[in-house]
């Protein structure tokens, strides 16, 4: 950008003070110049460019890998982490209803023997009201 604007300004200097064969033979000398300075920035910046290709290319394979191989690493332990969660969910269902049977199991057996108390206070209070209204039988005495 710097040497065409040098070029430009040059260009016009020259149009303007010198003749048209040196101005045309100025512009063809910046012009070999220019292109010689070229080919020797590109001589030296081409190898540079060659030697790091592979090694910037490696660089961003690298990196990919690496963000790729993180990125699938949670989605597994995420994957993992679901499973095992429903596998807990599982189990606690499990343990609630073998609570909730055996609950339900141990009220029936409590409410059959309550059942069998009443039943048993009931039938002892009939037969206390029927030997309390019986009379006393008259046991003869024993004279000495």
């Amino acid at each position: 950008m710097i040497k065409l604007s040098r070029l430009w300004g040059l260009i016009l200097a020259v149009s303007v003070s010198c003749p048209t064969a040196v101005f045309a033979e100025s512009i063809s000398e910046n012009f070999d110049n220019n292109s010689r300075l070229l080919r020797e920035i590109q001589s030296e910046v081409d190898p540079t460019v060659r030697r790091l290709t592979p090694l910037l290319n490696t660089g961003i394979v690298v990196a990919v890998l690496v963000s790729t191989s993180s990125v699938i690493g949670v989605l597994v332990l995420l994957g993992m982490s679901v499973q095992k969660i429903q596998q807990t969910q599982e189990q606690i269902n499990t343990i609630k209803q073998d609570a909730i049977s055996d609950l339900s199991e141990r009220l029936s057996m409590t409410q059959a023997l309550v059942n069998d108390l009443q039943y048993s206070i009931q039938s002892s209070q009939d037969k206390i009201e029927r030997i309390s209204s019986q009379t006393p039988p008259s046991f003869p005495r024993e004279t000495d």
